[in-house]
């Protein structure tokens, strides 16, 4: 295969790769009942541990009366909780709280997913593996920097 023809093979699986990330946290989000901004937001909150809503607004592009809502339908539903600081009391920190039941649902969820991709990247060299984890950072990248342009 040419390079040119490559280049685009791999843009067209760019695509599908979006689509397919996009359509599956759908459903992820459409399982726990909640929406697909709603669903991001819970997993921002997961991965940081705890955002005040100007950061998690920051993060996601959302305005500050989006970001309030959502994070209100997490409050509502259970997936996270509101907790002043100990240091200044007017602030307020968004913190996920998981229960059992929705961990039993999200490692029923992302279980099988992990399992798949580890055993996928366990067939990649370590050489390989390093050039597409570069490659992979470079694409986060591109993508963080187009989606704060869009922005403005």
């Amino acid at each position: 295969m040419e390079k040119d023809d490559t280049i685009k093979a791999l843009r067209a699986t760019f695509s599908d790769i979006s689509m397919e990330t996009v359509l599956t946290h759908q459903m992820i989000a459409s399982r726990l009942k909640i929406n697909l901004t709603d669903h991001k937001c819970l997993g921002l909150l997961m991965h940081h541990k705890q955002l005040n809503a100007g950061s998690l607004a920051e993060l996601t592009g959302l305005t500050s009366g989006a970001i309030t809502s959502a994070i209100d339908r997490l409050v509502r539903l259970g997936y996270a909780k509101r907790v002043r600081t100990e240091q200044d009391r007017r602030q307020v920190l968004v913190v996920p709280t998981i229960s059992a039941q929705l961990r039993t649902e999200l490692n029923a969820i992302y279980g099988p997913i992990a399992i798949d991709m580890e055993t996928m990247l366990q067939t990649y060299s370590q050489a390989d593996l390093q050039k597409i984890l570069v490659f992979l950072e470079k694409l986060v990248s591109i993508s963080r920097s187009h989606r704060q342009k869009i922005a403005e």
